[in-house]
């Protein structure tokens, strides 16, 4: 099962390749570690990407909005040591025994020093950050661009274990020089790693297929010249919500002002649901005097997920029923009953949508050629004439 830090090194690795076919790397940070100083700050990347106008975004489960980028001018408001000077001379008055002329010089001094600056610092917008989608059910990246899917897909954990770059070049898939050799021997990777990289090759290239509008086609392998024919079929993809009917378990809120078995109830000094399973008389003593009285055995469901079912062991707490009745008129008790309603449910899901193919149906030019009449031969020409000699007589 993958980690955070797996998948911290995966969309380093990620970056890095992206960054050498010229994406704008956003939200990236270098590897700032010191191992003489024993100070570990590895790379990290927010995930985000951009090329051609596509945005690519990886391991975002939250869409972002474009919020301008902020910047403080410390230029245009006093410096604390202009502060210090301004608090000094504003000390030098009449009242605490300083001459007029040295009170006008002092105040001459401030305006100078403040100079039409302001005590805090302007806010410079430089730029605005990148909006995006979140990503998809459980895909893990997605290409969009102008609010529409591209391409979306998972696993991509398992890019942590690419080589390093100094040590391996996967575009030649050759060691780099000082790393090609080891006890001597030429040095090979294992067939696992091999398949990674390539798992990894064919990605990239995908990604670059569909913000290079399919133009670029695959390495020159039979595999990603597959890939990249089986691409080009396919369409982008649009955000449709539709609205679904579904019946499902709610707690219905019920007013009443006595408790019964069966009850869901919300307490104060409780979270989640709690049902009331047994009603029992029990014994205790108040303000001296012995006595029984009503009270309720309350037990805690499941969540909402989980339909409300009960638990096999749960929580179990009592309450006397004059309490509880006391919390229900004040508001904090609530009871509530388990029905099934039908509930209208948005659901979000990412269909392609069809080109409109172009006729490319040309209508070709006929000429109709009439035929000549075809000359009879010698004897057709001969039996004719003896049945025109026939009918004059």
């Amino acid at each position: 099962m993958s980690n955070y830090y797996d998948m911290r090194e995966a969309k380093v690795n990620i970056a890095n390749e992206l960054r050498n076919r010229g994406w704008e790397i956003l939200d990236y940070k270098e590897d700032e570690s010191d191992m003489m100083t024993d100070y570990y700050s590895p790379a990290n990347w927010g995930g985000i990407a951009k090329k051609n106008g596509f945005v690519l975004c990886v391991d975002t489960p939250y869409s972002a909005k474009s919020m301008p980028i902020e910047k403080y001018n410390y230029g245009s408001c006093l410096s604390q040591s202009d502060l210090n000077k301004i608090e000094k001379l504003e000390a030098l008055t009449q009242e605490r025994g300083a001459t007029e002329g040295e009170e006008t010089n002092a105040k001459m001094l401030i305006e100078k020093i403040k100079n039409n600056k302001s005590n805090a610092p302007e806010v410079e917008i430089i730029g605005y950050t990148t909006a995006h989608m979140s990503n998809p059910g459980r895909c893990k990246w997605h290409i969009e661009k102008d609010s529409s899917v591209y391409d979306k897909g998972i696993g991509i954990t398992k890019y942590r274990d690419l080589p390093n770059s100094w040590v391996f070049d996967i575009n030649t898939m050759q060691f780099k020089d000082g790393y090609n050799k080891w006890n001597g021997k030429k040095r090979e990777l294992p067939e696992e790693t091999k398949k990674i990289i390539n798992d990894f090759k064919k990605l990239v290239l995908r990604w670059e297929r569909v913000v290079n509008s399919m133009n670029g086609i695959g390495d020159g392998t039979e595999e990603t010249e597959k890939e990249a024919q089986e691409q080009q079929q396919n369409e982008k993809m649009e955000r449709v919500i539709k609205k679904v009917t579904k019946k499902v378990w709610k707690m219905i809120e019920v007013k009443r002002d006595t408790f019964k078995v069966g009850d869901y109830i919300t307490l104060p000094y409780h979270g989640h649901y709690w049902k009331i399973t047994t009603e029992y008389m029990k014994t205790g003593t108040w303000k001296g005097i012995k006595d029984t009285r009503k009270a309720f055995i309350y037990e805690i469901v499941r969540s909402a997920s989980r339909g409300y079912k009960d638990l096999k062991n749960p929580k179990r707490y009592y309450d006397f029923e004059y309490r509880m009745s006391k919390s229900l008129e004040e508001g904090k008790i609530k009871i509530f009953e388990l029905k099934e309603v039908e509930e209208v449910q948005e659901v979000e899901k990412w269909v392609r949508v069809k080109a409109q193919k172009k006729n490319t149906y040309k209508k070709e030019d006929t000429t109709i050629t009439e035929k000549e009449p075809q000359q009879n031969s010698k004897e057709e020409n001969i039996t004719a004439n003896k049945k025109k000699s026939k009918k004059i007589i």
